[in-house]
């Protein structure tokens, strides 16, 4: 199944690719790592630490009782804070995915296009403002990448063996595509998708060994399909409370998400419009490109892999919680890049165009994603600025003061960077107060809204009809990348016994 363009003309020696995906290495390991934690966390990334920093029981029951995602990241968060504790360390495992997650891209690249093809995917990846922006994350995006392209890296290498794969290379297959599963559900798409990839383009079909990897996999997610199966009739249950699903994605989002993948998010993927044409734009390029190859084994993989879990996310049936980002199908943006750095030599292979033209195209590309990173490495570039809202809020605070956090649920983020124990002692005591209802003096709210958090307008209607009045001195806007927070404090207008 490996590509020969590769073969044509002068042969270059094998040592200096070799060098050349050191330098790429080393050029991703510098980009992820530098001032990794220079950015305070956000709500979600807040989320994972605290997790983490409970017992590994207490941890597993949060996660099956609250948690959308299967615990794998969470665990191997887990057991890295038992080594240190700090923001950037946090963040240290996704970091290292997203390092092993550029030479995987290099060698799926290698085996469906060739040694130069290897040499581009690898440096695309390398400078991807999308693959850096999630391996200084600490969630579980980076790692579910480096999963499916190891799951996609083995499917290659058993295609290849043309019928003779050992049993060593269906178990491992099994056992990674039951680590995806156990790291994010939607990653079902992606290895549906190489199913039939493997049933396409397999001459000699091993349909035991296939069927049992394949049930092996299901087999060991089994114990977690309970949990699964509650927490999604409990999201179905909750979205038919507030009026229903969200609507499935459409065009302009799909399209547009496939813009941000390749060229970044600054500033031509802002412009709806002109984002989506650049999506479309963009996979007619790899489209074209990869259809212009002799061999068509690469371009099919490809086609299937990426489009396949693309279209069966738009149709199928499921609870959509929040509107569609980017990183919902963050697994398939690699294989995007590894197609795009294979159309390069088909094009010239069919056409004879000018080398320098496709050149031109990647260069402009890594060009592009460089002017996102930075903009990304500013000291400016906040995700939420949890701890300019604590700083602010927190030296305020009286004795007798009451805190309402809108949505609720992110209180705990404050209380993250509130300081000592005991400012996050008072913090818990002020927010107590107001939820028994107890007498306060004065009422500070602080309200978040991002991809995550969706304050109610009930809370301040409350808060006003309930005899209290905003103070606009103490009015505060902390805005960031992913959302604002805003702060207000409320004084007594009327008399009142407790807050209302």
């Amino acid at each position: 199944m490996r590509a020969r363009s590769d073969r044509a003309g002068p042969r270059v020696p094998g040592r200096r690719y070799r060098r050349g995906v050191f330098l790429i290495l080393v050029v991703a390991a510098i980009l992820r790592l530098y001032d990794i934690g220079g950015k305070s966390l956000w709500l979600d990334e807040i989320m994972t630490v605290q997790k983490a920093s409970l017992t590994f029981s207490g941890m597993m029951e949060q996660i099956a009782s609250h948690d959308a995602h299967p615990p794998l990241f969470q665990i191997i968060e887990w057991l890295w804070l038992r080594l240190g504790r700090s923001d950037g360390f946090s963040r240290l495992p996704a970091a290292f995915a997203g390092i092993a997650g550029v030479a995987l891209a290099c060698a799926v690249a290698r085996r469906l296009f060739g040694r130069r093809s290897m040499i581009l995917a690898g440096a695309l990846m390398a400078v991807s403002y999308f693959q850096v922006y999630y391996s200084q994350e600490a969630r579980l995006y980076s790692l579910v990448m480096v999963l499916v392209l190891g799951l996609t890296w083995l499917l290659i290498r058993i295609l290849e063996h043309r019928g003779r794969a050992g049993w060593g290379w269906w178990l491992s297959y099994a056992a990674v595509a039951a680590a995806c599963l156990y790291t994010y559900l939607l990653t079902f798409l992606a290895i549906g998708a190489l199913g039939v990839a493997y049933l396409v383009l397999s001459r000699r079909r091993q349909w035991t060994r296939f069927v049992v990897a394949n049930i092996l996999a299901a087999a060991l997610f089994v114990p977690w399909l309970p949990v699964t199966t509650r927490i999604t009739s409990r999201l179905r249950a909750d979205l038919a409370a507030h009026g229903g699903s969200l609507p499935r994605p459409g065009f302009r989002s799909i399209s547009g998400g496939v813009a941000e993948w390749v060229l970044g998010p600054r500033p031509w993927t802002q412009i709806p419009p002109l984002r989506a044409a650049l999506g479309v734009s963009l996979l007619v390029l790899v489209g074209a490109g990869l259809a212009a190859r002799k061999s068509r084994r690469g371009p099919r993989f490809i086609a299937i892999g990426f489009l396949l879990p693309l279209v069966a996310y738009v149709l199928m049936p499921m609870p959509r919680v929040h509107i569609y980002d980017p990183k919902h199908l963050a697994f398939l943006q690699p294989l995007l890049l590894i197609g795009l750095s294979g159309m390069r030599f088909g094009l010239r292979e069919r056409r004879g165009t000018p080398l320098i033209a496709v050149a031109g195209c990647a260069a402009l590309v890594v060009l592009l994603n460089a002017w996102s990173l930075r903009h990304y490495y500013d000291r400016n570039f906040q995700k939420e600025r949890w701890p300019e809202v604590a700083e602010y809020v927190v030296p305020g605070i009286e004795k007798h003061d009451g805190i309402v956090f809108n949505p609720p649920y992110i209180g705990f983020a404050f209380e993250y960077y509130a300081g000592s124990d005991a400012a996050r002692s008072l913090v818990r005591e002020c927010a107590t107060r107001v939820a028994e209802s107890r007498p306060v003096r004065r009422v500070w709210l602080v309200q978040c809204r991002s991809p995550v958090a969706y304050p109610s307008p009930v809370i301040e209607e409350k808060i006003v009809k309930g005899g209290w009045s905003p103070e606009p001195a103490t009015a505060r806007a902390f805005a960031g990348h992913l959302g604002q927070i805003t702060v207000v404090r409320f004084g007594r207008r009327v008399d009142s016994d407790g807050f209302p």
